[in-house]
């Protein structure tokens, strides 16, 4: 049981482009093929990199709603290494003000993590999705339009259902994903070294010591927590308890290892993002 691998899987950034670097913007745009879905006064919207980035440059929209008129959102697993540096030593120049709305964090193993309860330190809307089989094959948590968003799904019958790369060298293949949006709960995960497990923990419960209605009660919720909507109110309270008494493998600390271990890499990813400032801002700071 590994993890084995953990990295970003999405990206989006806005900032302000200056308004000298517009020319800049299109030669850069003409170089790499780009397809432009959108062109008008001082508005872009384009498709670059085998359409793998999302390009927006907005500048009349960056007025009215007093946000940042340029915005880029892709997949670097998606990019060769040398396009994803032209991307950022071509692109960040030309913005200030330039920072994440959305940080997607994976996190590959070679168990089913469907088998763990997935128990969030604040209750969250989930929904579960299952096969022909009807097994498992996707969770979710929490709502589209709150910060904090997760899935855990079958990797391996994604990569296999999409005529990807199949992984035959593991029986299984999952993938615990959280997805992280505005920009202050992007910063403040990135400045507290991604706290993701003081929010979720993965724990699979044994049975011990239940017996009768009990025990097939607390495993039918369990399994299948959806059943909760038909108990009173008072049976939601006692099942719940008896649940968290139950002994637990927590696997969680797999996860908290392999992310501790892969962070310097990740923030060094974040970091090539860092604008660099402009002399006169150097020039204008106040170092006293």
């Amino acid at each position: 049981m590994e993890i084995i691998d953990v990295k970003f899987d999405r990206f989006a950034l806005v900032g302000n482009l200056y308004h000298e670097a517009e020319s800049d913007l299109q030669y850069f745009l003409d170089r790499t093929d780009s397809k432009i879905k959108s062109v008008g006064t001082s508005r872009i919207v384009a498709q670059l990199m085998g359409e793998n980035v999302y390009l927006e440059y907005d500048k009349q929209k960056g007025k009215d709603f007093n946000k940042g008129n340029f915005r880029i959102d892709y997949n670097p697993n998606k990019l060769s290494t040398e396009s994803h540096s032209d991307l950022i030593q071509t692109l960040k120049p030309m913005i200030h003000d330039l920072h994440y709305t959305r940080i997607d964090v994976a996190f590959d193993c070679d168990f089913n993590l469907s088998e763990y309860a997935h128990e969030h330190t604040n209750p969250s809307k989930w929904a579960k999705f299952g096969g022909a089989t009807g097994a498992v094959e996707t969770l979710y948590y929490g709502s589209r339009n709150s910060d904090y968003y997760s899935r855990t799904y079958n990797k391996k019958l994604q990569m296999e259902d999409d005529g990807g790369l199949n992984i035959g060298d593991y029986e299984h293949y999952w993938r615990y994903e959280l997805e992280i949006k505005n920009r202050k709960a992007c910063e403040a995960m990135i400045d507290m070294d991604f706290p993701i497990f003081e929010r979720v923990r993965f724990k699979k419960r044994g049975y011990e010591g239940l017996t009768g209605e009990n025990r097939v009660m607390v495993q039918a919720l369990i399994e299948h927590p959806e059943n909760e909507g038909f108990l009173s109110k008072y049976q939601r309270s006692k099942y719940r308890k008896l649940i968290k008494q139950l002994p637990a493998e927590d696997i969680t600390p797999i996860f908290e290892n392999a992310l501790k271990n892969k962070l310097p890499q990740l923030k060094r990813e974040l970091k090539a993002w860092q604008p660099i400032p402009k002399f006169t801002d150097i020039i204008n700071k106040r170092w006293y």
